[in-house]
């Protein structure tokens, strides 16, 4: 749904997937793209109304959009997608690499951010980053979700890697979560892929609270808890 914050007041705008390459309609769940690829990705209101679409200006007219998608506080919205292609380096003929785009309400991208780009930046070991480049899955990181961190204390306090608007991402293949500073689009901060080794306690980690994180495994839609609720900062 949108905020209706966000949509001018309006409310019961949601965004969904308007077109696959399979054909056309509103019920067609957004991101669930399977074998079918998200040509056109819109917002409509209460009465199935389409006010705003994205895809024709994504590369190859299509948005290929998956798992997450937000509009921002200028207007915009952010789009997590993929694309596939091959990228030097890799074992995989095709990469289904993901990107995220800032689209316009004309439905332009005035920003854009690939992970193919920043892997240098995650804290693979070499040998770590050898598998990933030499694996036989094109999903190779497999992102499933990026929003904006929103207002924090940490920020608040003077650490500029949680600006509120720089982005969280998560990565259920590749064991980690990390921030993109919107400025620099350089990684400015990240949970894993490293952790510390599990406690010997039974169950194989410790039921002692607070404790380090020690392991993870299949996370979706990590997130800063938002000012004013129980945990407000932590992750």
């Amino acid at each position: 749904y949108v905020d209706p914050a966000l949509a001018g007041g309006a409310k019961g705008h949601v965004f969904v997937t308007l077109e696959t390459e399979e054909g056309q309609g509103t019920d067609l769940v957004p991101g669930r793209a399977q074998t079918r690829v998200v040509k056109t990705v819109g917002e409509v209101d209460w009465d199935g109304k389409k006010v705003w679409d994205f895809g024709a200006s994504a590369p190859g007219g299509r948005a290929r959009q998956h798992h997450d998608i937000a509009r921002l506080p200028n207007g915009n919205t952010l789009v997590l997608s993929n694309i596939a292609y091959p990228l030097p380096g890799f074992a995989a003929p095709q990469v289904l690499d993901d990107v995220a785009y800032e689209v316009n309400p004309d439905g332009d991208i005035v920003w854009t951010w690939a992970a193919s780009d920043h892997l240098d930046e995650i804290g693979f070991t070499s040998d770590e980053l050898k598998l990933v480049k030499n694996s036989k899955k094109a999903d190779y990181l497999h992102v499933n979700n990026l929003k904006p961190l929103g207002p924090n204390h940490w920020f608040d306090e003077g650490d500029q890697r949680f600006a509120p608007d720089n982005l969280i991402f998560d990565s259920r293949e590749a064991n980690f979560m990390a921030i993109i500073d919107r400025k620099t689009r350089k990684i400015a901060w990240t949970l894993g892929p490293h952790f510390p080794s599990p406690a010997t306690e039974a169950g194989g980690f410790s039921r002692k609270l607070p404790r380090p994180v020690d392991q993870i495994s299949g996370q979706h839609d990590a997130q800063i808890i938002t000012k004013g609720l129980p945990g407000a900062g932590n992750l």
